[in-house]
């Protein structure tokens, strides 16, 4: 293995030990404010990022999809395929998700309970 096969391996390994530690750190912050547990804030907060990828990959798709389609252009079949493949996986994201965060009460917030 030379070092160029080394960096393409380790460079998306990186990049998600690095997503992670900001995750637990979130989640630390989001424990002091609100209380609960770090773990539980920690999946809570990587659901919502999550939810937000899945949106915008649909968003995004959606939208080039569209205004490809409105100049008169044509995508190519498997081009095509592929797009759409993004956005069912879009919205099974945003779907799922969506649902963990209502399981767990962080989205919508549950009321706080007063007295």
């Amino acid at each position: 293995m030379n070092a160029g096969d080394f960096a393409e391996r380790a460079t998306p390994v990186g990049a998600l030990l690095l997503y992670f530690v900001w995750l637990w750190l979130v989640a630390g912050k989001v424990t002091a404010r609100r209380g609960g547990r770090r773990l539980a804030n920690f999946a809570r907060c990587g659901l919502f990022m999550q939810l937000i990828h899945g949106a915008g990959l649909v968003g995004v798709t959606l939208t080039v999809q569209v205004a490809v389609s409105w100049m008169g252009l044509a995508l190519p079949v498997d081009l095509r395929t592929l797009m759409e493949q993004h956005v069912l996986v879009g919205i099974g994201s945003v779907l799922i998700c969506g649902a963990g965060l209502a399981a767990t009460g962080w989205f919508p917030p549950r009321p706080r309970p007063t007295a």
